[in-house]
């Protein structure tokens, strides 16, 4: 694949509150042929995320149509599994309503901290109300912190989902991190998932510890997903792998041709991928440095020599 970088779109606005820093996990909803909308969350000074927006060109995704500077879905309330902050993680319509799938950080005192995915519908003010109280992935004996980064797609008559689950806490640099990896599940009404433990992406080797934020398309071929690998050595970097049934997966990551950026935002890691097809090209949009610190930007897909 080659790629065109664009740069970048969107770093955190000081001016507001709740965006000091941060701008990261673009995810991408199509309004139109021309306009995208791209959610994304940005945190205080306490590290608390809260989701808002960016309307981009669907030709040039680099150019800003409106940026707005409300918050389309706030933490939640105490004690509650995203008591800590949310981000955005897909888009999508089902039975005529605007579902936005999203990660919900809990506030915690026995683990670095827990990830779990939420669901909430749209409001006719565009901003986005809470299902339930609980997570659509609850925690299990065998992933009790972390089941959360869903990519979903509807493919038929079910939904089918693939998501992040932590199995253990390890020490990397001095520093408790999560390994985790990517499982499948399958429902018929969004809320209620059938999950099973299927590893959907190995790892290589022992660098690499973790796989992040999948991003899962359907294709003639079968399916295709982008996604982080989180490695020892170099932080993040960002995979691709190939699939005829969307279970067993086959690593591309070579393919993908898509290394860090010599952009000081971009230069030590590239991670989160969203990843859009809209007027006959296909968009990459990514966080860089720092997962996500420095912002997001976007890179498009090139036609083969």
């Amino acid at each position: 694949m080659n790629w065109k970088r664009l740069g970048r779109i969107v770093e955190a606005n000081p001016n507001l509150e709740w965006s000091q820093q941060y701008a990261a996990i673009p995810t991408v909803r199509i309004l139109n042929e021309d306009l995208l909308r791209v959610y994304y969350y940005s945190m205080d000074e306490d590290f608390n995320g809260r989701i808002s927006y960016v309307d981009v060109s669907a030709h040039h995704p680099s150019e800003i149509i409106f940026r707005s500077e409300d918050v389309l879905l706030d933490i939640g309330t105490e004690g509650s599994f995203d008591d800590g902050g949310v981000c955005p993680l897909q888009f999508l319509q089902h039975e005529n309503e605007n579902w936005l799938y999203y990660l919900g950080v809990q506030r915690t005192t026995d683990v670095p901290y827990r990830y779990f995915a939420g669901v909430a519908k749209e409001q006719a003010d565009g901003s986005f109300q809470r299902f339930q109280a609980k997570p659509v992935l609850l925690p299990t004996k065998s992933e009790p912190d972390i089941r959360s980064a869903v990519s979903i797609l509807q493919d038929g008559e079910k939904m089918r989902m693939w998501y992040v689950g932590a199995f253990a806490w390890i020490d990397v640099n001095g520093k408790e991190v999560p390994t985790y990896r990517i499982h499948h599940a399958v429902s018929t009404n969004g809320l209620n998932w059938e999950v099973d433990q299927h590893d959907c992406i190995q790892f290589q080797n022992e660098d690499e510890f973790g796989f992040g934020r999948p991003w899962v398309l359907k294709t003639d071929f079968g399916y295709e997903m982008y996604y982080s690998v989180r490695t020892k050595s170099m932080g993040y970097r960002l995979g691709y792998a190939t699939s005829v049934d969307g279970y067993t997966w086959e690593r591309k990551d070579s393919k993908l041709n898509f290394p860090v950026g010599s952009e000081d935002w971009e230069n030590e890691s590239v991670c989160y991928p969203c990843v859009v097809d809209v007027n006959g090209k296909r968009f990459l949009f990514y966080n860089g440095n720092q997962n996500g610190k420095t912002g997001f930007g976007v890179a498009v897909l090139e036609e083969e020599l």
